[in-house]
């Protein structure tokens, strides 16, 4: 699993400056992330940068990141707080379902908030694999038994 999202930098080049991207890409699983500058946001430098990469792209829904979902290698995982971002923008419009979008959101955040207190409390059992081992099936076991209630539901209340 690879999450990953842009930065936009300001690039003096000589007496003007341009918007270019630090893109980083964080590594779930092996735990590392990589940065990679382009000059511009455009599709072909998330489309190099993950070259052949075949599995789970968390990312938000920049159209650039379509040609790499296409391919059907790489399965498009969204990312709430994008997606909460959008609703926070949608409360002048409509406040009452922006909120309860909103709340509905939080509850899910609230599971992950769950499982950080326990890896808190993993602190200083076994060694670095096994606590990360016992985390993720932790955090798996709350997003089943929580999450994906909630997500049935579909409403708040």
């Amino acid at each position: 699993m690879v999450a990953t999202d842009d930065t936009p930098l300001k690039v003096q080049a000589k007496k003007k400056t341009h918007l270019s991207r630090d893109w980083v890409y964080l590594d779930l699983i092996r735990r590392m992330a990589v940065f990679d500058y382009t000059p511009s946001r455009s599709r072909d430098g998330p489309v190099k940068f993950l070259g052949s990469f075949a599995g789970y792209l968390q990312a938000d829904a920049y159209v650039g990141y379509d040609a790499i979902f296409a391919n059907k290698t790489v399965k498009e995982v969204a990312c709430w707080a994008h997606a909460r971002r959008k609703f926070d923008e949608a409360k002048s419009v409509q406040p009452e379902a922006a909120l309860a979008a909103m709340a509905w959101i939080k509850r899910l955040y609230d599971v992950e908030r769950e499982a950080k207190a326990y890896a808190k409390e993993l602190a200083s059992e076994g060694s670095v694999d096994e606590r990360r081992a016992l985390l993720v099936a932790k955090r798996r076991e709350l997003r089943q038994a929580k999450s994906v209630a909630i997500l049935d539901r579909k409403s708040v209340v």
